[in-house]
């Protein structure tokens, strides 16, 4: 399910898509408390409740850093 433009995840204010794939949809947001621009991920459940498959996702994400 996309989340729409304004939709709060913790400290975090959606502002757009930036993409999505077999891993889940990216987002560009907006850390209110830090006052700048990240980037969310969110998983697919069958990603996100997979303890390999959340590894995976993010030793793959540690190696783009």
């Amino acid at each position: 399910m996309p989340l729409v433009l304004g939709t709060k995840l913790g400290p975090y204010e959606v502002v757009g898509p930036l993409g999505a794939g077999g891993m889940g949809e990216v987002y560009r947001a907006t850390d209110t408390k830090l006052r700048r621009e990240v980037a969310l991920k969110v998983l697919p459940q069958s990603v996100a409740t997979d303890a390999e498959g959340r590894a995976s996702n993010a030793k793959r994400n540690y190696s783009l850093r």
